[in-house]
């Protein structure tokens, strides 16, 4: 509960700083991000086996800050969070398309309903799933919005949203 309470706190306080002031944008390694992102949810969940894949094209370089993990650490956390599997299961996947990097973000939780979906990145909106405070998805979108980019969710199983959730981050290429 303590935890939790400081990633809420942590979260407003990084969402109210973001409107406060312009990006500072940098090239940014995503290949690096995505890998330490996975390696701290290793070292969160070090008392849990989790199944945790990649598949992260090397070379792939965004226009961003060094906060863009926030918005990889949000969806992966959200992915063990929100599965009741022994072994909570989810994959990332990077490569570069058409001038922007696309990374999916799958997990084999509860999956989220198409009317919720609609809901989930608006702050202190809960998705309905669990008693979550709203925060975390809607810092997700604020961030990729200052990089200019765009989040979609669907289900993991096209038309079972039972099965699971998937994410599709775009952010532009570095040029």
């Amino acid at each position: 509960l303590v935890r939790r309470s400081l990633k809420l706190v942590k979260n407003v306080l990084l969402l109210s700083r973001l409107k406060m002031k312009e990006p500072e944008l940098q090239p940014i390694d995503l290949e690096r991000v995505l890998q330490n992102t996975l390696d701290d949810i290793q070292g969160i969940y070090s008392t849990r086996k989790l199944d945790l894949t990649a598949d992260i094209e090397s070379g792939l370089v965004v226009k961003a800050e060094p906060i863009v993990e926030e918005i990889f650490f949000n969806l992966l956390q959200n992915g063990v969070k929100f599965q009741d599997n022994e072994v909570p299961v989810i994959s990332i996947r990077a490569r570069s398309e058409d001038r922007e990097v696309v990374v999916e973000v799958e997990d084999h939780g509860f999956g989220i309903t198409d009317d919720h979906k609609e809901k989930l990145f608006k702050r202190f909106s809960p998705s309905g799933i669990g008693s979550q405070s709203g925060i975390g998805l809607s810092l997700v979108k604020e961030l990729i919005n200052r990089y200019s980019g765009r989040i979609e969710v669907e289900d993991r199983i096209e038309g079972d949203h039972s099965k699971g959730s998937r994410f599709i981050v775009h952010l532009p290429l570095s040029q």
